[in-house]
């Protein structure tokens, strides 16, 4: 018998292992030595009114010799502004420019995305730039009572309206344009369904302006709504004359007022003459 004999099972085993870690060693060695890639990213547009759209848009390429990659997946992640933890949303394909582009509808709420390229054997993963989407809150149904473009000195307005029910407990302003510079007259606080009554007063007079501010929060960006003009006056007769009245005949006339908010209600403060009413 060969000297050799007693030691062949051993060397049979150790040819096995060598042939089951071979591989892995290589196959590690290849995603090691993968080209790096750069994966770039774009948001368009940067900031949606609620329940807008936004496109991220980007190319994959070499990193040393800027060829773009074609047919690779794409990850679409992102979270919300209450979480940093980034959640998987869409999937895509480069096209052969190396380009990819993901849609996203009915945001609500401010979000940030990011795009992500795993590694394979052939090209190193890479993560694009987080972009950040601001939303703006909503301002709908709005209904100013009386709706009226004059009004008189210190009588009182009413503006009704609703905004993003996330905003629950949220307060928002009402402001009037004094100069050059919007101040708030008045504040109310936003209902569980997101809507909101706000009463102010005309304390003002001439051109006033009015607008309903929403302000920016963790969930929605500001939104500021369209001003509205409001000419406040005292209320006055502005008939100057009466026609010349004459003995013996029926006799009627008509008074005009300014800043009145129709209907109007008159009353007489004096006795009349016998024979007018």
């Amino acid at each position: 018998m060969s000297r050799f004999a007693g030691v062949r099972a051993p060397l049979v085993v150790l040819a096995a292992l060598v042939g089951l870690v071979l591989p892995t060693l290589i196959t590690s060695a290849a995603v090691a030595a993968a080209p790096a890639t750069t994966l770039t990213s774009a948001l368009t547009p940067a900031t949606v009114a609620y329940g807008g759209s936004a496109t991220l848009t980007g190319v994959l390429t070499d990193t040393a010799t800027g060829t773009p990659l074609s047919g690779r997946t794409i990850v679409l992640e992102g979270h919300p502004s209450s979480t940093t933890t980034f959640s998987t949303l869409d999937t895509t394909t480069t096209n052969a420019s190396g380009g990819y582009t993901f849609t996203r509808t009915n945001q609500t709420e401010i979000f940030s995305y990011r795009a992500r390229f795993a590694a394979t054997p052939t090209a190193a993963g890479s993560v694009s730039t987080l972009r950040k989407l601001t939303v703006t809150a909503p301002l709908t149904g709005l209904v100013l009572t009386p709706a009226d473009s004059t009004g008189i000195l210190n009588s009182t307005r009413d503006w009704t309206g609703s905004t993003a029910p996330s905003l629950s407990g949220t307060t928002i302003s009402l402001q009037r344009l004094n100069g050059t510079v919007w101040q708030d007259e008045n504040f109310a606080s936003v209902q569980n369904d997101g809507s909101f009554d706000m009463s102010f007063g005309l304390n003002n007079t001439g051109v006033q302006s009015y607008r309903l501010n929403v302000p920016a929060s963790s969930v929605l960006g500001a939104k500021i709504g369209t001003p509205v003009k409001i000419t406040v006056g005292s209320l006055t007769i502005s008939t100057a004359s009466l026609p010349v009245a004459r003995r013996q005949t029926a006799y009627s006339t008509q008074l005009a007022s300014t800043f009145g908010q129709a209907p109007v209600h008159w009353s007489v403060d004096e006795t009349l003459p016998a024979g007018l009413t």
